[in-house]
């Protein structure tokens, strides 16, 4: 796909639009798909219609074209808009792209909007397993109080307990049996007294429960299999329980207000 180097005020009205519309209302977000691949079709010099289209194939957990296209942006990744850029790098954390997501630099993301910046490297972070990220996150005015205080204290358990030399190699396992399946990835603490802090990772997929239970149980075995094989832990669902991997269904995740525009 040739993608496009000017930013089109059509394309921002579109991707404004859809990001204000539930996950799942699916024949609407398939309109504004076909939309934006019609957009695409007729003005080769439109980069904001490839990232809102990007939007589109997330909202709807269709992974594969997701990937697909995600990777055909990276390749131009210079001529996408200042406004895009940002979200590019939002959509490719709700990816699983981690790396990459870390690789266009977080000063575009603190460039045109602040308060994006702490909440993505958490889930850059969380995602890679990567404490330094973490620690990054956790100092940024952008992530609140509260929030700067849940994550610290999620460091310091994690720490305490001296799993912190084994969370990215968790991470990476974890990632290794959700690759490719889901287009929405979110971190979340809940609500918990400072010395019982728990984190719920989000993945979001297209598909039933029984596809979601096995998933979920996949994850399980692999945890499992990992500190088997590398020993000293009696239980590391003991110690990781702080740590909960949900799959749920995109059609439940809620709209993120972000403008493609930027805030005044």
């Amino acid at each position: 796909m040739m993608i496009p180097s000017q930013p089109s005020q059509k394309s921002v009205e579109i991707y404004n639009r859809l990001i204000k519309t539930p996950y799942d209302a699916t024949e609407v977000i398939g309109q504004i798909e076909w939309q934006l691949q019609h957009q695409l079709r007729n003005s080769r010099s439109d980069g904001n219609s490839a990232v809102a289209l990007l939007q589109a194939l997330n909202m709807q957990g269709k992974a594969e074209e997701a990937q697909n296209l995600a990777l055909d942006i990276w390749g131009i990744k210079h001529l996408l808009s200042e406004d895009a850029k940002p979200t590019f790098i939002y959509l490719l954390t709700g990816l699983g792209m981690f790396e990459k997501a870390l690789q266009l630099g977080p000063e575009e993301l603190s460039a045109w909007n602040g308060n994006m910046l702490g909440p993505t490297l958490q889930a850059i972070g969380i995602g890679l397993g990567d404490l330094n990220i973490l620690n990054a996150a956790s100092n940024l005015v952008a992530l609140n109080p509260k929030g700067s205080e849940q994550l610290s204290g999620f460091i310091s358990s994690w720490s305490d307990i001296g799993l912190d030399k084994h969370f990215h190699q968790q991470q990476a396992t974890v990632h290794k049996v959700m690759e490719g399946k889901f287009t929405e990835y979110s971190a979340i603490f809940q609500d918990a007294e400072a010395d019982d802090i728990e984190l719920c990772v989000y993945y979001h997929v297209q598909g039933d429960r029984r596809k979601r239970r096995m998933l979920e149980e996949a994850i399980d075995d692999a945890i499992a299999s990992f500190y088997d094989g590398i020993g000293g832990v009696d239980d590391p669902f003991y110690f990781t329980a702080r740590l909960n991997y949900i799959v749920a269904d995109i059609t439940s995740k809620w709209p993120i207000k972000l403008d493609a525009t930027k805030p005044s």
